[in-house]
């Protein structure tokens, strides 16, 4: 089939994504990997037929509704307000990019910022499946991740909070669908349609971690993570003769969160990783920082990125912002995270990893210190609980095949044979 597979977001969201794209061109299918410009390069060298989305989130990410945005910590009506800010902007862009991208396709994926792919293919009669790596589906078993709660909540609680989420989210998307597609759609039921079926729904989440709700309906199918193999990968030579002469260090890294912040907080964590007796690694990624990396010594490795697949294994512990990319590569590698969220799934992560003694408690990000990071990798240091717990995850993780599964969902779906 001709698969148009639709990421809209910054790396974490984009690379599972490039791993079901992958996972579905090596079963023969025709896959066109659609995604922001940011990741034309690295699409093209994995050798995906790409569509850019011509909006770099990089860029997003710095202006002043990107910062609210980054800012918004775990408060689900201030994620939606500032996401609003973001997304109007570039909506247009994106909805005409995912049209162009979609036509002749015969089956689509789509993320959930790629949601205008769901009315493209629906007015062009073909199928289309959502796609999260978040458990974002309605269930009684625990809140949206979305919302932060302080406290337990009854089931009907937590049930309300993910229709409220999506509903939230539906009356940002609806304006701005219907002025560039101009075409029918519901006022408010647009996520009704997932739970009625027998479209499946695509969690790229792993049920060790997170289990399938028992009110999930039979076709939204957790899937287990899904991770873009290394292929050979190999490190540069200063970054492997830092990694042997001495100790595992810490990773210290937030991906895609460009905050303003990042100058005053990175050195009070790379203090706090020093006073817990460790090296680190600084994974710069999108941070533009404004202080000179130079003089962090010689305990500090400094690089743009790294494949977390072959780095964490070589770590003692991972500071970072809890995206689902990021938790998914630390668990794998079996080491503690250190969790410092910014918004949106992040604090869900953060907790779920404590609560099941995989990682310290998370610490939100504008409140990292010297003194939090140096006391999170101590308890992690010396928990033996949290290790074992970590042994035996990344041992069931090693087996999952995330990508296989999803890709036998779609298979089976879109031939007729099931849901």
């Amino acid at each position: 089939m001709n698969v148009a597979v639709v990421a809209v977001g910054t790396r974490g969201d984009v690379e599972p994504h490039m791993a079901l794209s992958a996972g579905l061109a090596a079963r023969g299918h025709r896959v066109k990997l659609v995604a922001p410009v940011d990741f034309q390069e690295r699409a093209r060298a994995l050798g995906f037929a790409f569509h850019p989305i011509r909006v770099a989130f990089h860029d997003l990410y710095g202006t002043h509704a990107g910062a609210a945005l980054l800012a918004s910590d775990g408060r689900m009506f201030h994620f939606i307000r500032h996401l609003r800010r973001v997304v109007t902007e570039v909506a247009h862009q994106v909805i005409a990019d995912i049209r162009e991208a979609c036509r002749g396709s015969e089956g689509i994926c789509y993320s959930l910022l790629g949601l205008p792919a769901h009315y493209v293919a629906r007015d062009a009669g073909v199928p289309a499946v959502a796609t999260s790596l978040q458990p974002l589906g309605r269930t009684r078993s625990f809140p949206s991740p979305l919302y932060r709660p302080g406290h337990w909540m009854p089931g009907s609680a937590n049930l309300a909070t993910h229709v409220v989420a999506e509903q939230a989210f539906w009356q940002l998307c609806r304006p701005l669908l219907k002025a560039a597609l101009r075409t029918a759609l519901p006022r408010w039921g647009h996520f009704d349609a997932l739970y009625r079926g027998p479209t499946p729904t695509l969690f790229a989440f792993s049920p060790s971690v997170v289990p399938r709700p028992d009110d999930y309906r039979p076709w939204m199918h957790v899937t287990g993570f899904w991770s873009l193999p290394l292929n050979g990968w190999q490190p540069p030579g200063p970054l492997q003769d830092f990694l042997e002469s001495g100790p595992p260090p810490v990773c210290v890294g937030f991906g895609s969160m460009n905050s303003a912040r990042m100058d005053a907080v990175i050195p009070g964590v790379l203090k706090g990783i020093a006073g817990a007796g460790h090296r680190a690694i600084l994974l710069k990624g999108w941070w533009d920082n404004r202080i000179d990396l130079g003089a962090l010594g010689d305990d500090v490795y400094v690089a743009d990125a790294v494949p977390h697949a072959w780095l964490f294994p070589r770590v003692a512990a991972a500071i970072h912002h809890g995206g689902a990319g990021t938790v998914a590569a630390a668990l794998k590698a079996g080491v503690p995270s250190v969790v410092a969220p910014f918004f949106f799934d992040q604090w869900f992560w953060g907790r779920t990893l404590h609560r099941l003694k995989l990682g310290p408690e998370p610490i939100p990000f504008r409140r990292l210190s010297p003194r939090r990071v140096q006391d999170a990798l101590e308890q992690a240091g010396r928990s033996t609980a949290m290790r074992e717990s970590l042994r035996t995850l990344s041992s069931r993780l090693a087996v999952e095949d995330g990508v296989g599964a999803a890709v036998a969902v779609l298979e089976e779906a879109w031939s007729g044979r099931g849901n």
